[in-house]
């Protein structure tokens, strides 16, 4: 492409011929490159914060509340943006085909729920309510001591 020089300063609001380089063209290049960086970086932030808060978060609550399987790992974080430069130094371009944004957060595993089969409860036999209850006022909730020790409620 051949490089094109202007004579005289343009009139406001005309715009350049094409193939035209101005005296400040490294400095226009310094200044697109630090704003694909800045945009870069706050679209990093952006995913990093919308992960941590919102993703992680709440996969951890549901992982918790075992929503979901205790062996699945956590949600990965997404690839970061980078910078593209091309060749000309002039076109910038903003990519996600960097390393994640950041680190998964440390978190407690929670067990595996416990194997119904080994569940034994032990209880004594119930009461004979009917003979509780020629015994004891209408109140809505009874509780008796069990001869064993044990606690019984019946409601109604």
């Amino acid at each position: 492409m051949a490089t094109v020089l202007l004579a005289a300063p343009l009139p406001p609001g005309a715009c350049p011929p094409v193939g035209f380089v101005g005296p400040d063209d490294e400095r226009l290049q310094a200044w697109l490159q630090a704003k694909g960086q800045a945009d870069a970086y706050n679209k990093n932030t952006n995913l990093t914060t919308e992960y941590l808060e919102y993703t992680f978060a709440n996969w951890y609550l549901n992982y918790m509340a075992r929503g979901t399987n205790p062996d699945d790992p956590p949600p990965q974080p997404p690839r970061s943006y980078v910078v593209i430069v091309a060749d000309d130094g002039v076109n910038i371009d903003i990519q996600q085909l960097g390393g994640p944004v950041c680190a998964v957060p440390i978190y407690t595993k929670c067990k595996p729920p416990a194997n119904p089969a080994n569940n034994i409860i032990v209880s004594s036999t119930p009461p004979d309510w009917a003979a509780l209850f020629a015994k004891t006022s209408t109140d809505v909730l009874h509780q008796v001591l069990a001869p064993d020790g044990g606690r019984w409620m019946r409601v109604g």
